[in-house]
């Protein structure tokens, strides 16, 4: 078999692989969580994979963020596992017009993102273009879906403009939805702060070792209370 054939061979089976995601999405009736930004995403996404784990049948997909792992985790393994009451996703941006295939293909009922940097510099060259890669998963958003955004970060709060989705955000800020207090993890003490919320005040013990991870825990919890898993099982 020459190259060409090859070549139409492999954009063949390709083209079929994500007919079969798309038809995959379509019969199923779980709720589709995506989750994305320039830091955070990953932790962001085990754990609430893992809150939700405990509220419903739940598959999680963290690392693998491509589209290619997007089709697989649509057509292969969500088939292998039967259907699922949530699907929990991390979108990776690797370049210029990478999240909104994976987005659109993903049709998310949630879209998280944890924050906006200046990444892969030799594709997005400014922060303002890092920004508008992420804001395609916002934008994926069904007039019913729920975007969850960090309140802190002016790139990623200016997402919550122009959709008919709803929005809360977390953070710091005192006009987050979900305000984060009281952080510490003074060694040899782990990570814990206090959530202020609609759902009351929770406070939150985790096992990281450094503050910084506030702010993905946040994003999950906010999201998990969101989709309604009771407060006791996100504390």
């Amino acid at each position: 078999m020459n190259a060409g054939l090859r070549r139409i061979r492999k954009e063949l089976g390709q083209r079929l692989k994500i007919y079969r995601a798309r038809r995959a999405r379509a019969r199923s009736k779980a709720t589709f969580i995506g989750v994305t930004g320039s830091s955070g995403k990953s932790t962001a996404v085990s754990l609430l994979g893992h809150i939700l784990a405990g509220h419903g049948r739940t598959y999680t997909r963290v690392l693998a963020n491509t589209i290619n792992s997007l089709v697989s985790t649509l057509y292969r393994h969500m088939n292998k596992h039967g259907e699922v009451d949530y699907v929990v996703f991390e979108a990776g941006a690797s370049g210029v017009d990478t999240i909104r295939p994976m987005a659109q293909l993903l049709k998310p009922h949630v879209a998280v993102v944890t924050m906006v940097q200046l990444e892969h510099f030799s594709s997005f060259k400014a922060l303002e273009n890092v920004a508008r890669e992420k804001r395609a998963l916002v934008e994926a958003l069904g007039p019913d879906g729920l975007a969850v955004l960090n309140a802190d970060d002016p790139n990623v709060l200016a997402m919550a403009s122009g959709g008919a989705h709803r929005l809360v955000t977390f953070g710091e800020s005192e006009t987050a939805d979900y305000r984060v207090a009281d952080i510490s993890a003074a060694y040899p003490r782990t990570l814990s702060f206090t959530l202020h919320c609609r759902a009351g005040v929770l406070k939150l013990k985790t096992p990281f070792p450094g503050e910084h991870f506030w702010l993905p825990t946040a994003a999950a919890a906010a999201t998990a209370l969101e989709l309604g898993v009771p407060a006791r099982m996100v504390e």
